[in-house]
């Protein structure tokens, strides 16, 4: 039938993030009649002038996305987003200068929060779009949930198999530890124009120094953890940090620190006693997972901090309170937790009932695009596009290869392996799943 089709576009920036989350909506979707085209975000930019016309999926509000969510309605598509980073934020001045734009928010269909104080955020920004913003949570937090959780916990036995019981230190410290070093810190600040003022350059320096001095701080306190807990050590590194100073430490203290990056994060914090962090959205994530969480405060600054990773952990401003909160982290951690879900209620829906993953599959119904178009095989475009991708890992080496180690490529394979390992087994005959494009994946019902 003319017009049968709709496309849903869902690229993936940090596999570690988000890819599982976007795969369980990838599925709900095509349950809902959708073709899903799902890969890494700068492969499927160089593809949406050719692909037919959907929604795209995208990341956030910031001005620098304007340029191409504008360029994607050229296209004829629409743009749905979600502010990846929309749930832990500095304080809501802060956010809205920093990273919404009302241009951006203009060239949005759909505006997604995380709960009523991201929506309040946005509102705010720009009031003539409250009927665009739709509050539907986040799927990585429906990951976490009871029902859905023992993918996670059958990979926690495991990763308990090999490191014992152990702390989980997750870093957070990517613009001051930058696996690119410093100077990309600052120049990918200029480029998103977050450095347009002296205002501006004076606040960033003071919140890098604030993360600086904080990295110091764990640190140091590896050390101290090794000699007065039994537990071994797990650090996880933030995507974009270097590796570099943690496996030293690592090597220092063999067969107590390690240091792991694979995978998704929650089988790591499932099979932790405890999550030690300053800042992170993992306390959420740990929260939701009834795993206790140390927040490690040694400096504190309201401007420069997100607060609800603290406000959902316990906290700990030196060394000797966090080996005493670790001797009392239980009973601490279960005489708040109602008191401390309720806080975070008002930060975060679908906690509990419906899932945030049929939450924005019913909204993109209500506003999908039908069309008659098909992928198409693209094979001499496809050749220059391999050219292209050539040249630039050469022209722009040290950017791209950032890019490509938070998500290079997405095959058939590793979909119908991710899909069995999250026991979604059943989908498999549901579906077809086909490559398109080199580096992109179609899932449609069969």
């Amino acid at each position: 039938m003319s017009n049968s089709l709709s496309y849903l576009y869902i690229p993936i920036e940090t596999w570690s993030r988000e890819f599982h989350s976007k795969l369980l909506l990838a599925l709900e979707a095509v349950k809902n009649d959708w073709n899903v085209v799902i890969g890494p975000k700068t492969e499927m930019q160089r593809w949406f002038y050719k692909l037919p016309k959907g929604i795209v999926l995208q990341f956030g509000y910031h001005k620098n996305f304007f340029k191409q969510y504008k360029k994607l309605k050229e296209y004829g598509h629409k743009v749905a987003s979600i502010d990846e980073e929309g749930l832990v934020t500095l304080n809501p001045e802060f956010y809205r200068r920093y990273r919404v734009s009302e241009n951006t928010l203009s060239e949005c269909d759909l505006c997604f929060a995380w709960g009523n104080k991201h929506a309040e955020m946005l509102k705010y920004s720009q009031p003539e779009i409250a009927k665009k913003i739709k509050i539907v949570g986040n799927p990585r937090i429906d990951l976490c949930r009871k029902e859905l959780r023992k993918p996670i916990e059958l990979d926690a036995e495991a990763i308990r198999g090999k490191f014992g019981k152990f702390i989980l230190i997750n870093g957070n410290f990517g613009s001051f530890n930058h696996s690119k070093g410093r100077d990309y810190t600052w120049n990918s600040l200029a480029s998103k124009g977050w450095l347009d003022t002296p205002e501006d350059r004076q606040y960033h320096e003071t919140r890098i120094e604030l993360q600086g001095s904080i990295f110091k701080s764990f640190k140091e306190l590896i050390p101290f953890l090794v000699q007065n807990t039994s537990l071994n050590i797990v650090i996880r590194p933030h995507p974009s940090e270097s590796m570099i100073p943690w496996l030293v430490m690592s090597e220092k203290y063999n067969n107590r620190v390690y240091v792991e990056r694979s995978g998704n994060v929650l089988p790591w914090i499932m099979a932790s006693e405890i999550l030690l962090h300053n800042g992170c959205t993992t306390a959420i994530e740990a929260f939701i997972l009834n795993k206790p969480a140390i927040s490690f405060r040694p400096k504190k600054s309201i401007d420069h901090e997100a607060i609800l990773p603290h406000a959902v952990s316990n906290q700990a401003v030196n060394r000797q309170e966090v080996i005493e909160l670790i001797q009392e982290i239980i009973p601490l951690h279960e005489n708040n937790y109602n008191e401390r879900l309720k806080y975070l209620s008002n930060y975060i829906t679908s906690l509990n009932g419906e899932y945030s993953y049929e939450k924005i599959v019913n909204e993109l119904g209500k506003v999908r695009k039908r069309t008659n178009e098909v992928i198409k095989s693209f094979s001499f475009d496809y050749i220059i596009n391999e050219l292209r991708h050539y040249v630039a890992k050469i022209i722009y080496r040290k950017r791209y290869d950032y890019v490509l180690s938070k998500c290079e490529f997405l095959n058939k394979e590793i979909l119908v392996r991710e899909i069995k390992k999250m026991k979604l087994s059943n989908h498999i005959e549901q579906i077809k799943i086909s490559e398109v494009c080199g580096r992109l994946v179609l899932l449609k019902g069969i």
